[in-house]
C-alpha cells in the first residue's frame, strides 16, 4: 500500500476542507486498507470475468483488477447504469467503490470513481474530468496518464473508454469524447485524486469532497473541434 493513500485526511486539510466537510471517516479507512492488505487476489481474464466477479468482495476487486483492460470490463459489463434518484432517493449522490460493488449500479461519477480506486495501486495517475456545458449539470469521466504523454479514459459508457496510450495527448482525449457525446461540451475541468484513494474506496455516504473538489477546479475552454483522431484506440471490445 503506497504512503499517499494514508494521507486523505490531511491532504483534505491542505485543500481547505474541513473533515466535516468530507465526512472523513477514519476508522472505516483503517479497517479498509487493512482488510485490503489481506485481500485475495483472484486471477481474472476477459473470458472468465463475468464468472468470477459476481463472486468477489470489492477487497478482492480492488486487489484483483491491475489493468485499464479489466478496469473497463468492471465499469461496462459489471454495472448498470442507474440515476442517483433511483439508486440513492436523491437527485445528487458520488458513491465510494464499496457502496457501487454492493449495489452493482451506479451513474457517470461512480463509474469515474472505479478508476482510481482500481489502479491507484498499480502506477496509473488519475484526474476526475468534468465536462461542462451551460444547459446541464455535466459529465464525468476518470482518465488516466499512461506514460509518453499519452492518456486513457474510464468510463460507465464502453463507447467513452480509451486503454492505455489510447490518445497522444489531452486535447485529442477531449475531442474524442466531445465526439462521441450526444451534446457537444464547452468545457472542461480536471480534479486530482491522488490522496483521496481511501475516501474513494472505502467511504460511506455521499462523498462530498468530490463535489468541493469540483467547485474548487478551475474550468477550461475546450480545444478547438477538428475529425476524431485517426490514432485514437477505442476500448469497446476490452
Amino acid at each position: 500500500m503506497k504512503w499517499y493513500h494514508r494521507i486523505v485526511g490531511i491532504g483534505a486539510l491542505v485543500f481547505g476542507l474541513g473533515c466535516s466537510a468530507i465526512r472523513y471517516h477514519p476508522e472505516d479507512y483503517a479497517a479498509g486498507r487493512n482488510r485490503l492488505e489481506q485481500a485475495r487476489r483472484v486471477e481474472l481474464t476477459p473470458e472468465n470475468f463475468d464468472e468470477q466477479i459476481k463472486q468477489m468482495s470489492y477487497f478482492e476487486v480492488i486487489s484483483s483488477i491491475n489493468t485499464p483492460r479489466l478496469t473497463v470490463l468492471y465499469t461496462t459489463k459489471y454495472l448498470e447504469y442507474k440515476l442517483d434518484l433511483e439508486n440513492y432517493g436523491v437527485d445528487q449522490y458520488i458513491a465510494s467503490l464499496r457502496e457501487t460493488h454492493e449495489r452493482r449500479r451506479g451513474d457517470c461519477e461512480d463509474g469515474a470513481v472505479c478508476g482510481p480506486s482500481l489502479l491507484a495501486d498499480d502506477g496509473y495517475r488519475f484526474r476526475i474530468l468534468r465536462l461542462l456545458r451551460p444547459d446541464e449539470p455535466g459529465h464525468v469521466v476518470s482518465i488516466y496518464d499512461a506514460g509518453n504523454n499519452t492518456y486513457g479514459c474510464i468510463s460507465i459508457y464502453a463507447r467513452e473508454c480509451l486503454i492505455e496510450g489510447a490518445c497522444r495527448d489531452l486535447p485529442s482525449l477531449l475531442r474524442y469524447l466531445n465526439s462521441v457525446t450526444n451534446k457537444p461540451y464547452d468545457r472542461y475541468s480536471l480534479i486530482p485524486t491522488r490522496g483521496y484513494e481511501d475516501g474513494l474506496r472505502h467511504g460511506r455516504g455521499h462523498l462530498q469532497f468530490v463535489s468541493d473538489l469540483y467547485e474548487r477546479a478551475k474550468i477550461h475552454p475546450m480545444p478547438e473541434d477538428h475529425p476524431m483522431p485517426e490514432d485514437v484506440v477505442v476500448a469497446q471490445n476490452p
